[in-house]
């Protein structure tokens, strides 16, 4: 199976390239457990919550399936901000590919077809604090089980 700190960090550089879809607002990214001195807002943050293996026996290495959200932060007067960078984030990374690399940037993995399985609204957690959040579910691919290197 792929590490997840693998796909948490292929996940964040392709939201990353989410940027240029938001104007007038620089979005923060991270993992959910960074100890950043600096917790800026709006903050996109990804978190792994599980892989599990798919097959047996050696297979069981090959192809898992993972669940990962990702959770928008934001500190206005209202939820707009939150559910509108959720939105954005949901549309753009339904249904595509990610292709992964290990720690030396070699390819590794693939993310196919990334599905959302919910789009939650945002929710006040403190005077003006607000949090949306998405989760995405998708199978994991290494390279070595799809004939390439």
């Amino acid at each position: 199976m792929v590490e997840p700190e693998l796909i948490q960090k292929d996940v964040l550089a392709k939201l990353k390239t989410f940027q240029i879809y938001f104007t007038g607002i620089t979005l923060h990214f991270a993992e959910t457990q960074t100890q950043d001195d600096d917790f800026n807002y709006p903050a996109v943050r990804v978190m792994i919550i599980n892989q599990i293996p798919v097959g047996n026996g050696t297979d069981r290495l090959k192809l898992s399936r993972v669940n990962f959200a990702v959770r928008v932060y934001s500190e206005k007067r209202s939820d707009y901000e939150a559910n509108t960078v959720a939105g954005v984030i949901e549309k753009r990374l339904f249904n595509r590919q990610i292709n992964g690399t290990d720690l030396s940037g070699n390819a590794s993995y693939r993310l196919d077809r990334i599905d959302s399985s919910e789009l939650k609204s945002a929710v006040r957690l403190a005077d003006r604090l607000w949090m949306s959040e998405i989760f995405f579910n998708s199978n994991v691919t290494t390279y070595s089980d799809i004939g390439t290197t």
